[in-house]
């Protein structure tokens, strides 16, 4: 998962060309930004209506949707410089949602592992 700036279809693609093979089948709503990606791209694309009750893409919206309350319940609104450490964030713990390795276990193996950045490496950009 990435922040980008906006929607629009040169934005998106992008992205998309950036992280993803051209020929690829891409599956996505109707939404228009999408059209651009069709010249690079196999697009498998259905329009969206949550009242349809549709399997179509539903673990996608699942995941904006506990991303969106997450962020609104849990750190009651996240400055804007903050949004790609906590996607980043969420996405770790998605992909280890099947591991049986406790999280601790984890971060205690990295941490005695792994070579670390001296603080002078460690800039925010702000």
């Amino acid at each position: 998962m990435q922040v980008v700036p906006d929607c629009k279809g040169e934005t998106l693609l992008r992205f998309v060309k950036k992280n993803i093979e051209d020929g690829s089948i891409i599956h996505s709503d109707s939404y228009k930004s999408y059209h651009s990606l069709k010249k690079y791209y196999i697009c498998d694309t259905q329009k969206f209506n949550p009242s349809d009750k549709s399997d179509f893409l539903m673990w996608i919206h699942v995941m904006i949707s506990n991303i969106k309350s997450n962020i609104a319940g849990t750190y009651h609104g996240l400055d804007n410089h903050y949004h790609q450490n906590y996607l980043d964030e969420f996405s770790y713990r998605f992909n280890r949602i099947n591991s049986d390795v406790p999280v601790f276990d984890e971060l205690l193996k990295r941490s005695t592992t792994k070579t670390y950045l001296r603080n002078s490496k460690l800039i925010l950009s702000i």
